[in-house]
This record gives structure tokens, sequence and C-alpha cells, in this order.
């Protein structure tokens, strides 16, 4: 069965607000895919797996590295995924969601849509705004996998009354 893998930010430990946004899409993109939504920190963190459920997470991963590290993280994520047969990843389009989405992008030999404000979750088409915010694109990724930064403040939580499954799983290996 596939799934939707939503990568959380967190910073000294605790999680940034955006990611529920995120899992909160993840959730409406789940809901029409008829598949699970994972949520997977790339380092350890105090997280609640009720608040994250809440948001709309089926279950909650949380990597065993102690700091953040781009290429590990990315590596950890792409893993995952591959793992859980993730056919949408999601990150946060913050400046480090920015760094590694295309880094998971390219693990997963395939494209990514950034900085993205709306999705179909039925087509699979993605909003982001261009020249400035004037205009917008829609994108569509061709690939087995589609990797998608969201930006922030444009999707809401899930809402729901539901406790996400927790786990650890291990960390990829940092290359500097």
């Amino acid at each position: 069965m596939s799934s939707v893998l939503v990568i959380l930010e967190t910073r000294q430990g605790e999680l940034r607000p955006s990611c529920l946004e995120a899992v909160g899409a993840a959730r409406v993109i789940a809901d029409a895919k008829g598949c699970a939504v994972v949520a997977l920190a790339t380092e350890s963190a105090n997280l609640d797996a009720a608040v994250i459920g809440a948001a709309g997470a089926d279950q909650l991963m949380v990597a065993t590295a102690e700091a953040h590290s781009a290429d590990a993280a990315a590596a950890t994520a792409a893993r995952v995924a591959r793992e859980i047969s993730a056919n949408t990843v999601l990150l946060t389009a913050t400046v480090r969601g920015r760094d590694i989405t295309p880094r998971i992008a390219a693990l997963l030999d395939t494209g990514f849509a950034p900085d993205c404000t709306a999705v179909d979750a039925n087509t699979m088409v993605f909003t982001r705004p261009i020249c400035g915010g004037k205009a917008f694109s829609n994108v569509r990724i061709n690939g087995d996998v589609v990797v998608v930064s969201l930006r922030p403040n444009f999707f809401n939580a899930a809402g729901r009354e539901h406790t996400a499954e927790a786990s650890e799983v291990p960390s990829e290996a940092a290359k500097a």
C-alpha cells in the first residue's frame, strides 16, 4: 500500500508549526488516494504523537540523528520513502525545506515542485506563484514519486481526534 510522507522540521528539538499544515495537506491527498500519512522527523525531537495525529498523520517516525545535516536528512527521507512506498513526499518551504527538497527528489530520481500554495488532490496538480507572485503556475510531476515543498500559511492541519503510532528509525550518516 502506498502512503504520503511528510518531512517534519524541528528546531532545538521542537516542531516547527508550519509542519502541521503540511501534515494537513498530506491528509487531504491521502484521503483522495486512499492511503496513509506518515510523518518523519529526520532528527531526534520532542514530538507529541497526539498533536501529529490530530494534524492528520497516521504514523510518526523519529530518526535517531542528534543534529540536523542536510545530506543525512535527505538520505534518511529518501530511504524511508522507498521503505513505505511513498507516492508523495511533502516538506515545508522553509530555508531548511528548500535545502533538502531537491536532494530528496534527486535521490528518488524524480522532479519536484517548490513553494506550492495549493494542491488538487484528485489530479495531483500543484499551484505555485511565479513572477514575484503576480502569476501562478500549475505543476504536475511525471514520475512514480511526487516531491513538493509547501509554502507556510496556505494549508491547515486536519483537526481530527487521532494519535499517530510512534516509532524510531535509524538515521543515515552525514557526509560532512
